[in-house]
């Protein structure tokens, strides 16, 4: 029988496909372009770890940790980030079709770009997060906070943002045909007058908002 994984077997461009790595801790470490899809890292500690360009798709890292973590152009496609920490993580042109984060925590993230589609971020913070150009299309962000994030330009067609908290976020230029606004707070947010209107927005809270 193999040996269990460990963080030493967390290198750059490791084959670590289906490894069991719950609740390793590699802070810090460099795993750019390893192979962990499938992979368990359920409460894995990876805060400030490298994982640029690494490939996880349908991984299951449900309350771990990846605070400040860099996975730039990652494939998390499928991937469960449900509860996680990903204050300050770098996320910018990942690919995340289908990826789960209901409940993550994820202030000032950079998502920047990103495919994100068929997603749920339900009840997840993303207060902060730079989420300019991403493509948000039929993902689910039901009551989420999203305090001053910065939409600018993204794709957010059919998006679930039913009671979620936009105070004071930048919609500019954002697509917003056919999403769910219903009971969303927008104060102060900066918004497209046009766009909006392509929006379900019943009883959404409209005060100060500032149209483009």
């Amino acid at each position: 029988m193999d040996a269990q994984p460990t963080s030493t077997d967390l290198t750059p461009g490791a084959d670590l496909r289906g490894a069991d790595l719950y609740g390793v801790t590699a802070r810090w470490r460099k795993i750019n372009g390893a192979d962990l899809t499938g992979a368990r890292l359920v409460m894995a500690d990876l805060t400030g770890a490298s994982l640029a360009g690494a490939n996880l798709y349908g991984a299951d890292a449900s309350l771990a940790e990846l605070g400040r973590a860099d996975l730039t152009g990652a494939d998390l496609g499928a991937i469960k980030l449900i509860g996680a920490e990903l204050g300050n993580a770098r996320l910018s042109g990942a690919s995340m079709i289908g990826a789960r984060l209901t409940d993550a925590n994820a202030p000032g993230a950079d998502l920047r770009a990103v495919k994100w589609t068929y997603g749920r971020a339900d009840g997840a913070n993303l207060s902060g997060a730079n989420l300019t150009g991403a493509y948000l299309t039929c993902t689910s962000m039901a009551r989420a906070n999203l305090t001053g994030a910065n939409l600018t330009g993204a794709r957010l067609t059919n998006v679930n943002l039913t009671g979620a908290d936009l105070t004071g976020a930048n919609l500019g230029h954002a697509d917003l045909f056919g999403a769910d606004m219903r009971g969303a707070k927008l104060t102060g947010a900066q918004v497209d007058e046009s766009a909006l209107s392509l929006a379900y927005a019943a009883g959404a809270d409209l005060t100060g908002v500032r149209y483009d």
